[in-house]
């Protein structure tokens, strides 16, 4: 089997969506096989005015040496961020603010990928998107507002960049269709990815059912008639 370690990270970082004070984000640092055989994510130091962050990951592959220390193979991902929002919308404590944010919400979207190739190259993988303004997906977090039917006239909407295509190279791009009506309720299946078209332009449909019954996230320990299940929507079919 694998092993997998997680750091608990600066609490600027992290979140409070359950409200009982337990701040901070857990990430993963580090995942490990029987074998020696080993990956690692390096994050950088919080930095709320970067509008890019890159999150470095290594594994044991060694490619090289530097002055007799040896040299990983490196992959990364480009995170792209809006630093005006950070600052409202790390788990500062209120579900919503003015100018949109929400906890946990760090606005970050990924930019590229950047994979190690062959001969010492590296693929790029770019993430192209489009701003679309639709209905929350239920269930949701804001608060004020009924989580699974929202009352006409709330603040149900919502605008946010969506994920159109991913360049990749020497290639056609993969294509993507989201679900996003744009409706006074919310909307479960909204989000949701519903085609994808690859290289090739072979194309992948996907069908959802908008009821299946998920776990909260949250812990409700000390809270025993809390809801501990949500009814969210799944993949049902793919064609």
């Amino acid at each position: 089997g694998t092993t997998s370690v997680f750091r608990r990270r600066l609490q600027k970082e992290g979140t409070n969506f359950c409200g009982d004070g337990v701040r901070g984000c857990w990430r993963l640092e580090e995942t490990r096989d029987a074998y020696g055989n080993k990956m690692w994510i390096e994050y950088p130091p919080y930095d709320a005015d970067k509008e890019e962050e890159t999150w470095t990951i290594r594994d044991s592959v060694v490619v090289g040496n530097n002055n007799g220390q040896p040299v990983y193979r490196t992959h990364r991902i480009v995170f792209s961020r809006d630093p005006d929002v950070l600052e409202a919308a790390d788990g500062q404590g209120s579900f919503t603010t003015p100018d949109g944010g929400e906890w946990g919400d760090l606005r970050r979207l990924v930019k590229r990928v950047e994979v190690a190739a062959f001969g010492g190259g590296t693929a790029t993988y770019d993430f192209n998107y489009v701003t679309k303004t639709m209905a929350r997906g239920c269930p949701h977090d804001v608060s004020g507002i009924d989580q699974q039917f929202d009352a006409p006239g709330g603040a149900v909407k919502i605008t946010l960049p969506v994920l159109e295509s991913i360049s990749v190279p020497d290639s056609q791009p993969y294509v993507f269709k989201t679900e996003g009506q744009d409706g006074a309720l919310c909307d479960r299946l909204n989000g949701t990815i519903t085609e994808v078209v690859g290289p090739t332009r072979g194309k992948i449909v996907y069908g959802y059912q908008d009821t299946w019954p998920s776990p909260t996230r949250c812990s409700y320990h000390n809270a025993p008639d809390a809801e501990i299940e949500y009814t969210t929507a799944a993949v049902k079919t793919r064609t």
